[in-house]
């Protein structure tokens, strides 16, 4: 729907630094790095998103996204949170469906809202939107194509599969 929002509830048990966020956003037939959406950053209004604390403007899909892979947006300012804070995106413009994915197996839909008009309404949806929150003093986005020498060490793992004990 045109305009609509998500948000995830997240909790940062004390106060941290947020940087930015990690989506995955899988891309369909149509371009979806053509359409543009703004991620959010709520305060809590009583288990719901409250006032929007932050805004990162005309946001787009890169172009060679990969499916199943979690795109960064960093976020242009510093975002201190404490304790219950949201995360989401709104869409913008375009019809076009903003495809993101969702893991099924990790039942979150009582922490997953969406709004149309004017209500915040919680999931009906076993799962959970695939969503990262990136913490710290820091986000290092320097990448290398350089192997790297990985000190290998011998070990054995038993019983596989295990019951109640597992031996390393």
């Amino acid at each position: 729907t045109e305009n609509a929002k998500v948000a995830m509830q997240f909790n940062s048990y004390m106060e941290d630094t947020l940087r930015g966020v990690q989506n995955d956003f899988n891309s369909f037939a149509s371009s979806s790095y053509t359409r543009t959406f703004k991620i959010h950053v709520w305060d809590d209004n009583n288990g719901k998103p409250g006032n929007i604390i932050y805004t990162l403007e005309g946001q787009t899909i890169p172009a060679d996204n990969k499916l199943n892979e979690f795109v960064l947006f960093l976020f242009d300012e510093e975002i201190i949170v404490d304790d219950i804070f949201y995360i989401g995106w709104q869409k913008q413009g375009s019809r076009d469906m903003l495809n993101v994915g969702y893991d099924v197996n990790r039942i979150n839909k009582d922490k997953l809202f969406y709004i149309f008009s004017d209500q915040w309404k919680q999931s009906e949806f076993d799962g959970t939107v695939m969503i990262r929150p990136m913490f710290g003093k820091e986000i290092s986005t320097i990448t290398s194509n350089k192997e790297q020498e990985i000190e290998k060490i011998n070990f054995n793992i038993y019983p596989n599969p295990a019951n109640d004990y597992l031996n390393v």
